[in-house]
């Protein structure tokens, strides 16, 4: 199962961002953005920051599993 942290460090990487070029950008320190990424702590507030700051579009889907 692929992690929120791991898809938000490899859009970051494919912007060419560091951590702490990203933080940055969405107004938090390296130090607080390393533990959210590292941890998969993203809130939405952050994903949404994260996004906007990328030039990315945010979407959360939630699908319904097939029946067994």
């Amino acid at each position: 199962m692929i992690r929120i942290c791991d898809i938000v460090r490899i859009v970051r990487k494919q912007h060419l961002l560091t951590q702490a070029q990203l933080s940055k950008m969405i107004g938090m320190t390296q130090a607080n953005y390393s533990r959210v990424e590292k941890n998969d702590k993203f809130t939405p507030k952050i994903l949404y920051k994260v996004a906007a700051a990328m030039n990315c579009e945010l979407k959360i889907t939630f699908e319904e599993k097939p029946k067994a």
